[in-house]
């Protein structure tokens, strides 16, 4: 509170008190002069006003004390007011420094951040570009994905027609018959690929005869220089065949019976040749070799 404004509540109170004790002295005496008789000696009546002044006098000095007491409560209250304002006054100016920090704060972190985006606008470009490119590739994954996964079953479907004809070629050949003839169907497709002609350069089936006895081979090739060479196209192939349904990684039993199969299939080659040697298809040829 304002301490002129205290003053002046002070001066205030000590009027009023004072013109009530001033009132009430004066009450007094004019009741004492009303009931006393009009012939009251002078000396008594000047005792009696210095009573009434010792009495003001008692008054005022009771008044005073109770307007420095209350003058003191005021002064304490103002002064425990003065230290709130200059409390508040401080807190608000360390509002306000708080306030202006977090908003020197504020704006230079927006500075910072407003520089940290248009360095990365470069770079949000460059990733709006790859996103556009992995969706591009993504699509075209699935595209290709697509393809592969019909190209994966033309392949099954292949490989399950090859494997369905390679098991009926297989079977066809454990017949000797079949296999004669697949023999020579691919004796003529080998020599036709060579460029040479039936009945030019080679003959099928001729008859042959020779101190062994009539012989059939498959094709006679006629040479340059009148030479003729007999070919018989027929061999064993029935080990070759079940050894080839054994992986040749495969150990133990299997493993074992594979080395046998392949073993009983080069015993068979060998005794096939030397079957055919024994036909002596040379002596029925002109100028061919002999075994």
């Amino acid at each position: 509170m304002d301490p002129w404004l205290t003053l002046l509540l002070g001066i205030a109170l000590g009027a009023v008190l004072g013109a009530l004790c001033t009132v009430i002295v004066l009450q007094r005496r004019a009741a004492r002069d009303g009931a006393a008789t009009p012939t009251v000696d002078p000396a008594v009546l000047e005792a009696r006003h210095q009573v009434d002044l010792a009495e003001l006098r008692s008054s005022e000095a009771a008044v005073s004390a109770i307007l420095r007491e209350e003058l003191a409560s005021v002064q304490a209250t103002t002064d425990a007011l003065r230290e709130q304002l200059a409390e508040a006054q401080r807190r608000g100016r360390e509002f306000d420094e708080r306030h202006r920090e977090e908003a020197a704060a504020r704006t230079e972190r927006e500075q910072r951040e407003s520089k940290v985006l248009q360095a990365l606008a470069p770079v949000r470009e460059s990733l709006h570009d790859m996103q556009l490119k992995v969706s591009e590739l993504e699509a075209q994954r699935s595209l290709q994905h697509g393809e592969l996964s019909q190209q994966l079953r033309s392949a099954t479907e292949s490989e399950e027609r090859l494997r369905s004809t390679a098991e009926s070629l297989a079977s066809a050949l454990r017949a000797n018959n079949t296999r004669g003839v697949w023999g020579e169907t691919q004796l003529r497709s080998v020599v036709e690929a060579a460029g040479l002609i039936e009945r030019v350069d080679f003959d099928v089936q001729s008859s042959i005869s020779s101190d062994a006895g009539a012989g059939r081979p498959d094709m006679v090739v006629h040479l340059p220089g009148g030479k003729n060479i007999a070919v018989d196209a027929k061999v064993p192939f029935t080990a070759f065949l079940e050894a080839s349904q054994i992986p040749a990684t495969a150990t133990g039993a299997e493993g074992a019976r594979r080395t046998a199969l392949l073993g009983a299939h080069v015993k068979a080659v060998r005794d096939h040749i030397t079957a055919l040697g024994s036909k002596a298809y040379w002596q029925g040829l002109e100028a061919s070799p002999r075994s």
